[in-house]
Order: C-alpha cells, then structure tokens, then sequence
C-alpha cells in the first residue's frame, strides 16, 4: 500500500476531527487511535510514514460518514489513497446495510481500513457496556462483524 500523505498530515486530521466531529465522535476518534495502536502496533517495528497513515485514517473514519466533508477533499488533504481507505470507512445507513457494509471492508483487502475498523467496533463494544446489555442485538452485529472482519486481516500479509 501506498503510504505517502502531504506534509503535516496528522495534525490536520486530528485538527479537521476535533473542529467537525462533535465532543463525544471525536473522543471516539481518539480511543480507536489507543485501540488502533494497542492491537496492532505494540511491540512492532513500523515505519513512522505507515503508522501515521494508520493514526489519520482513524482520526478521519468518521468525519466524511458524519459531516459534509467529502472524501475528494480528504484526497486533497492528504492522498487518493488517504481518500479510498476513508470511503470504505464510511456507512451511509440509509443506502447500506451495516452487514454489507462490513463485507465491503472485508472484501476490499484494504488491510488499513480493516484494522481501523476492528479498532473501531472495539471501541463500540466497551464504551458504553450498559447501552449495550440493553440492545442485545446491537452488541451480536458488532461481535459478528469483529470475528468476519479479523478472518479478513489474518488472510492478509503483514
């Protein structure tokens, strides 16, 4: 994958985050970045360019899904290749059902846009443990998509 990004990247995508998201998404923006790095970079030797690009598409998964910030314009910040893993990244729950959805991170062999997105559901699953003993079906579909989503990255070279 390409990992090449414009200059200063992480400090836009963090800075876009914080002034788009409101308070409680942009937390969540700064837990997936914790889960990201806790479940996929401890005790790895990355190079500094893929770990940043790792950092900001976690910043940004949510940006384009819940404001009016295209991914054109993530493409233009950043990279084309910024820009596709942020597109898979992004539901839009009225055209596209969350299992879909899933699929098409799966499928896409997008290794980025997978780990952001287990990092993601992991953050989702232990939030808010009490919402979520109250819509067990909630908690099924994201259990579901973790163990589809992790037989995806476990196909995929390191």
């Amino acid at each position: 994958m390409n990992y090449e990004l414009k200059p200063w990247p992480t400090l836009t995508a963090s800075n876009l985050a914080k002034d788009l998201l409101p308070p409680v998404t942009f937390e969540h923006t700064v837990r997936v970045n914790y889960n990201l790095i806790r479940m996929f970079f401890d005790g790895k030797d990355r190079p500094l360019q893929e770990r940043t690009f790792y950092v900001i598409a976690a910043y940004l998964h949510d940006v384009v899904e819940d404001t009016k910030l295209s991914t054109n314009t993530v493409a233009e910040l950043f990279s084309d290749t910024m820009a596709e893993t942020v597109g898979l990244l992004t539901h839009d729950k009225k055209a596209e059902d969350y299992g879909v959805y899933i699929r098409r991170i799966g499928e896409s062999g997008n290794k980025v846009a997978i780990q952001v997105k287990l990092a993601d559901i992991q953050d989702n699953l232990t939030r808010d443990t009490d919402y979520l003993d109250k819509h067990p079906r909630l908690e099924t579909k994201y259990l579901l998509a973790q163990v589809y989503l992790e037989q995806c990255e476990a196909g995929l070279d390191d």
